[in-house]
């Protein structure tokens, strides 16, 4: 007995089934990557402010317990452009952020904020060793600043 050769293999339509159900999961699959990117770029700006907090203290202690110049809303001068470490950690966390923002009100105060880009939240560290996750920027610290700093110390709400 002789076989049809057209008898043996898929048809057409179980390929395109098989196809189809491929296509959603990697759609499913996709769509959940762009949550945890997010995330994962949210958690690494709060690395690098934490590390900022870390080696401004550092700064502090090997500058006569000083964080000066005094340096308002701007990451470009002071402790944040002379410490290479700052620099290198802001400029990170700049790439992974909406934007950053430096202050060091005084000798003795400093904050860094930078709004986070999943989440929408604002996270700040500052000279009090905190480290704060505030979901409004109100009480804002200088003229066209739009980060989550106490209008009156300077530190993070």
């Amino acid at each position: 007995m002789k076989k049809n050769i057209f008898e043996k293999g898929f048809t057409l339509i179980e390929l395109l089934v098989v196809i189809a159900v491929i296509a959603l999961l990697a759609s499913v699959v996709v769509s959940s990557l762009s949550g945890a990117r997010s995330k994962a770029s949210d958690k690494a700006v709060m690395s690098d402010l934490n590390n900022i907090r870390i080696q401004a203290n550092l700064y502090y202690v090997n500058n006569s317990n000083s964080y000066a110049p005094t340096v308002t809303n701007s990451c470009a001068s002071g402790m944040y452009n002379t410490d290479a470490t700052i620099l290198n950690a802001i400029t990170h966390a700049s790439t992974n952020s909406t934007a950053v923002t430096c202050n060091t009100l005084s000798s003795t105060v400093f904050a860094v904020a930078s709004k986070l880009k999943g989440s929408g939240y604002y996270y700040c560290v500052d000279s009090t060793n905190s480290g704060k996750t505030n979901t409004t920027a109100t009480n804002i610290y200088g003229s066209g600043a739009t980060f989550a700093l106490d209008s009156v110390t300077g530190l993070c709400n």
